[in-house]
Parts: C-alpha cells; structure tokens; sequence
C-alpha cells in the first residue's frame, strides 16, 4: 500500500463527494485498500480535513497507547520496568 499525501487523501475526498468515485475505483488509482479509503472518507465527512493533520492523530494515538499501557500494568500483564520504557518510547524526545 502506497503512503498518501495529505493533498491526495483531500483529492480522494472530493472526488468521492463532488464526483461520485466509487472508493473501489479510488483505491485501484491509488493503489490502497478500499476499505482503508472508506473509513478515510468517513473521517474526513464527520470531522473535516483538520482531522488530516498529523498533530491531531498522533494526539489521540499516543493517548490510546498510554491508556493501554496503563491498563495493561494494573491488570500485571507487563512489569513496571517494561511500562516506563513504553511510556518514554512515546516522547522520543526524553529518551
């Protein structure tokens, strides 16, 4: 699966909205899965193109993995060692 730019996941946008592509068609032009651009199109027509900015996402990603960890260590499934070390893997900046 081909990485996509920012401006080509916006083009997919509109040409799924203004001109009617079929995700099925997108996705062989652009060489991604169609399912991949279905939920695309869904994120962009709920939230807008402001959730296409990495900020955002990693945001949220980096919160689902702290929340994950954190359940994982209370439950005992990983030792506090292992946790703190995943912990800081997610600021690259203080390891």
């Amino acid at each position: 699966m081909a990485k996509l730019s920012k401006q080509d996941k916006i083009d997919i946008y509109n040409n799924w909205k203004n001109y009617g592509y079929s995700t099925e068609r997108l996705a062989k032009q652009y060489s991604v899965c169609g399912s991949h651009l279905r939920y695309l199109v869904r994120l962009i027509d709920r939230y807008g193109t402001k959730i296409l900015d990495h900020s955002f996402i990693h945001r949220h990603v980096s919160i689902a993995k702290f929340t994950n960890i954190g359940d994982n260590l209370l439950k005992g499934t990983i030792s506090f060692k292992s946790a703190m070390q995943a912990i800081l893997s997610l600021f690259p900046l203080w390891t």
